[in-house]
């Protein structure tokens, strides 16, 4: 998932996991194509 194809509720969630981690990791970006899934991570 990159930030450009992302929707607005994908980029609040990867938004977030950077501000935590200070990176997004590649699974994570991929757990963003669900949003349940990475809500639940």
């Amino acid at each position: 998932m990159t930030d450009e194809k992302a929707s607005p509720e994908q980029v609040t969630a990867l938004s977030a996991v950077k501000k935590a981690v200070g990176a997004v990791p590649n699974l994570t970006r991929v757990m963003a194509n669900s949003p349940a899934l990475l809500h639940g991570y």
